[in-house]
């Protein structure tokens, strides 16, 4: 499944974050070191991938287990106990960090995104999961800021960069 579509994924992220400050485009090498390293802990159920008539990747949403509880009983450190905790919760995570989010922007307009929450929300209602945490968000970037209206959403973290003349 990976295989199949990564190369689309990647396509799309790079197409997706481009205008963002900072951001290169991946290189080949790059890519298969990501894959290598992120292997283990995605699981293909928090996997979106949407494609196009053509097979083309449009759109995806990429989520993690989150780690902290597991981690936190191990004190952070890596012990065989610990990665049997994190396997644990990569098949069976209480909580869900949402990873990325991207659609090709000649298809942003078209309700993708309202697809990929209603499966995130499948999630939330079969009981597996008890709620989802989202990753940096632009407190600039309305469109992502406006979705979160329609969740019993609140924020408790906030992280600012200041420059100095």
């Amino acid at each position: 499944y990976i295989e199949r579509y990564k190369d689309g994924v990647f396509e799309c992220i790079d197409r997706c974050y481009s205008h963002l400050y900072g951001t290169v485009p991946f290189t080949e090498s790059m890519k298969s070191q990501i894959i290598d390293q992120f292997m283990l802990v995605i699981n293909k159920k928090y996997l979106i991938i949407i494609c196009d008539e053509n097979d083309r990747v449009v759109s995806f949403a990429l989520c993690f287990p989150g780690f902290g509880k597991s981690l936190q009983k191990s004190g952070g450190h890596l012990t065989p106990l610990g990665i049997a905790r994190m396997l644990r919760a990569v098949n069976k995570p209480d909580v869900v960090d949402l990873g990325l989010v991207a659609v090709l922007p000649e298809y942003q307009s078209a309700g993708i995104n309202a697809v990929m929450l209603q499966k995130m929300t499948e999630y939330l209602e079969s009981g597996d999961i008890e709620y989802f945490e989202t990753n940096l968000n632009l407190e600039t970037n309305v469109q992502v800021m406006a979705q979160w209206k329609y969740f019993d959403a609140r924020e408790h973290k906030r992280r600012r960069s200041y420059k100095r003349p």
